[in-house]
């Protein structure tokens, strides 16, 4: 690892040492067949036309995974094992969701820009989504118990805690991490992925460096209870056309703690979220293909 200081507050970490394998454990949760059964998900193909099926879903804390089937309009909770053992209707096509600690499911609507918000005693709430965000808003999220859109810009934008986006919500440059840092990723010139760490007020604490060729994209996914950082990068693959999907975790030094290489992603349709980190470290995915739909997850040990 090479360390150098700038203006004694910037640390740039080139990151060469450490690959850890063996930290994690694959299994394939289930796999959920297409159609309009109660325990099947919804796809339409028409000609001339990408393929409509599930757009996103969510892992809460006790392991249960939340499926938006926006064909079918229903949310899908599947216990840990991959059961399901609730569905909800709803009157529109959900494209993300997130859910809190309390078990408040937050449903995004592009189309019309808002926020069903269904409590866990039933009482529904719609909260409209201010028109300042115009296209950026697409990742919904509950960080510190707060729900936030992340924002094509690396930015979040905060709901206050009544969970209603006013025009002033507060704006906020970076994706929160732990203990107050914030991380923006980019592709450099390199292509390769760069990471800047740093704190509430914007001052940059660390610069890390993927030693990876040919990045195509990099998110940050979050950091574990441990402080670790996790982030999906995709690689452009150089003999065949295509991406290779991968999650790289740094620990808290900024050295490389485990890589999960080549996660499929032979996606049939498009999804809001590829990969979600659960604050365990496991690693979960709802991949719809053309046969099924798989429910994959990878286990930190």
């Amino acid at each position: 690892m090479y360390h150098k200081s700038i203006l004694s507050t910037c640390v740039i970490l080139l990151i060469t040492a450490g690959v850890f394998a063996g930290r994690y454990q694959y299994q394939q949760v289930t796999t959920l067949q297409y159609g309009s059964a109660s325990d099947q998900i919804g796809l339409i193909i028409e000609d001339n036309m990408p393929p409509s099926g599930p757009e996103s879903f969510w892992v809460d804390n006790a392991g249960c995974i939340y499926v938006c089937d926006s064909v079918n309009k229903q949310i899908k909770k599947l216990n840990p094992a991959g059961k399901i053992m609730a569905q909800k209707a709803v009157d529109f096509s959900a494209n993300d969701i997130a859910v809190d600690d309390s078990g408040n499911i937050f449903l995004f609507d592009r189309s019309r820009r808002v926020i069903q918000q269904f409590s866990s005693d039933g009482k529904k709430n719609e909260i409209n989504i201010s028109k300042e965000l115009n296209d950026t808003a697409f990742g919904l999220k509950i960080v510190d118990d707060e729900l936030v859109f992340e924002t094509g810009l690396q930015s979040q934008v905060q709901l206050t805690e009544n969970k209603a986006l006013k025009s002033n919500g507060a704006v906020k440059n970076g994706i929160k991490g732990n203990n107050g840092k914030r991380f923006n990723v980019l592709r450099n010139m390199e292509r390769k992925g760069e990471i800047d760490v740093t704190d509430e007020n914007g001052n940059i604490q660390d610069l890390l460096v993927l030693p990876v060729d040919n990045v195509a994209s990099i998110v940050f996914l979050g950091q574990d209870k441990k402080g670790n950082s996790y982030f999906q990068v995709e690689i452009s693959k150089q003999d065949i056309q295509g991406v290779s999907l991968n999650v790289y975790c740094l620990n808290i030094d900024g050295d490389i703690d485990s890589i999960i290489s080549d996660i499929p992603n032979n996606y049939s349709v498009w999804t809001a979220k590829l990969l979600q980190l659960c604050k365990n470290g496991d690693i979960y995915q709802v991949l719809p293909t053309e046969e099924n739909v798989q429910v994959n997850v990878w286990k930190r040990k």
